[in-house]
């Protein structure tokens, strides 16, 4: 069985008992204040411990640093510990300093290609409506969902996880909704972390540059659900992984509390019925806690299975089901997940962040449903570059399957050529623009669009920059695309 404390060596930690510090654990040396702990270990791209000297100069007044064959400590004045494996265990390490492991604040973890984000948001949205404060760590940014402040990483590094848990319990948070992704998992920037329910959304082509399989994958995903102390599992049965997961849980974690959701008749928490429009949604669930009704303004049947699980995450930690429908009733999208705007005699336009193969066909498939007769799909995309480029075409065959109309442009091709992402992305054959410009894509489709319509802006949602030859630049879909939509109104 997987656990985050399976491998630590404790006679190494023990040792750490002995350290006295007023500051925090800090494994940036550009980060340190008098008083703190610097953690240094080798990282993907540079050495911390080659920043010992300066950490010292700042005020450090204890060093834990990686215990190789090829580093030889220096006296610098200050207490200096050695930890071997110290990447894999810097999370339990601090966690155990900063005393996270008494049980301060219950930690509610995401994972999946999809949905991560919406669900996180709106655990911390219905726990505030419940009298509860849950703070986030996640891709729109960390913090508290109505004041986040922007993230580099979906799941930051471990030390710096644990500051952000010690941080929010301080500030009063009780509960912590955190995207967990594939990364962050096998990079160990989860570990020390004690998940009270975990939730797996789906598994679809992404990342497949650094996970090479869809089996190494899942297998990384599959190790959160195996975590020391975790108590209770929400997984998307209609996912044939999820639903694999499942099965495997029963027989190897039976002492796990697992829950299945989705459409599929064997769901635990089961979408007995689903009615759609612009303007929202109704669902009728039936769950080990009762029957439920649930209306607002979330879009697509994906959300649906979103609302499933933040039902079955609440409602698993002993909020009755009939409140839990009433915050769901109020909940708000995530910015940049099927993200509407609305100007009178304009077509609507959506902004959403799906930029796998998987996520555009849930997407586009759920607006079908939405338009009227006369009405067209418009879809601008494109893809990111330095990332798996093997979704590009896939991406292509979604926007020319399931869209009346492509326009094909960039994403973020960060050090790509645009030109040469476009290509791989090409032949979309309902394509009516190749315009590699974003902002001329954008503009293009809104003055061609009639009212009737329904134009899909995908792939960047909640991002405000553009990252152009590694260089990012401002640039915001929503703020393109009503720029747009009022000089079309004038």
């Amino acid at each position: 069985m997987h656990s985050t404390i399976e491998s630590v060596d404790w006679h190494q930690v023990k040792p750490l008992e002995n350290i006295s510090f007023q500051g925090s654990i800090i494994a940036d040396s550009r980060k340190i204040k008098n008083g703190d702990v610097f953690i240094a270990y080798r990282g993907e791209y540079v050495d911390g411990r080659e920043f010992i000297p300066q950490a010292v100069a700042k005020g450090a007044v204890a060093i834990i640093y990686e215990n190789t064959a090829d580093f030889v400590a220096t006296d610098y004045g200050v207490p200096m510990y050695a930890v071997e494996n110290l990447p894999r265990l810097a999370g339990i390490i601090t966690a155990y300093l900063l005393h996270n492991t008494d049980n301060i604040i219950k930690v509610l973890g995401v994972t999946g290609t999809n949905g991560k984000t919406s669900i996180t948001q709106w655990l911390a949205q219905a726990l505030d409506n419940l009298g509860e404060k849950s703070a986030i760590i996640g891709t729109n940014g960390n913090g508290f969902w109505h004041k986040l402040k922007k993230s580099t990483h979906t799941t930051p590094d471990a030390v710096s996880v644990q500051n952000l848990i010690k941080s929010y319990s301080e500030q009063g948070a009780n509960y912590l909704s955190m995207e967990v992704s594939s990364h962050g998992i096998d990079q160990a920037r989860v570990n020390g972390i004690e998940f009270e329910t975990v939730v797996f959304t789906n598994l679809t082509r992404d990342h497949l540059d650094y996970h090479h399989s869809f089996e190494n994958y899942f297998e990384v995903k599959k190790r959160l659900f195996y975590w020391d102390k975790l108590r209770h599992a929400v997984i998307n049965i209609d996912d044939s992984y999820g639903k694999k997961l499942v099965a495997e849980l029963k027989q190897n974690n039976p002492n796990l509390i697992v829950n299945s959701y989705g459409f599929s008749d064997e769901a635990a928490i089961h979408i007995e019925k689903a009615n759609y429009s612009l303007e929202g949604m109704t669902l009728n669930l039936n769950s080990p806690w009762g029957k439920v009704v649930i209306s607002n303004a979330l879009l697509g049947a994906f959300n649906a299975q979103n609302l499933a699980a933040t039902f079955g995450v609440l409602c698993g930690l002993g909020y009755a089901p009939d409140k839990v429908a009433e915050v769901l009733n109020q909940i708000e999208p995530a910015k940049g997940r099927m993200q509407t705007i609305r100007y009178p005699n304009q077509p609507v336009v959506i902004v959403d962040y799906a930029h796998t193969p998987d996520a555009l066909q849930n997407v586009l498939q759920s607006l079908h449903g939405f338009r009227n007769q006369n009405g067209k799909i418009w879809c601008v995309f494109g893809c990111g570059g330095d990332r798996d480029s093997g979704k590009r075409p896939l991406m292509g065959q979604m926007a020319e399957v399931y869209a009346d109309y492509s326009v094909v442009t960039s994403d973020n091709p960060r050090n790509e050529n645009p030109e040469k992402i476009i290509q791989d992305i090409l032949p979309v054959k309902n394509a009516v623009l190749i315009e590699a410009d974003r902002e001329k894509a954008i503009a293009y489709v809104i003055q061609n669009a009639t009212q009737e319509d329904i134009v899909l802006i995908a792939g960047k949602g909640h991002e405000n920059y553009q990252e152009i030859a590694g260089v990012r630049h401002h640039f915001d879909d929503l703020e393109i695309a009503q720029k747009y939509l009022e000089v079309d109104k004038k």
